[in-house]
């Protein structure tokens, strides 16, 4: 997942607190988002 690589790294870089703390709902949030996108473009699911 592109995505959630791009997300984590931005959340590395950033260091901080809050968005740190926050890491783990937007990779959540983001795997959900990949989910669902994976079903409805089953090409980009890879």
């Amino acid at each position: 997942m592109p995505h959630a690589g791009a997300q984590a790294k931005t959340n590395k870089n950033a260091g901080s607190i809050s968005i740190r703390r926050n890491r783990r709902v937007r990779a959540t949030f983001a795997a959900r988002r990949a989910f669902r996108l994976s079903i409805r473009f089953p090409l980009m699911g890879d």
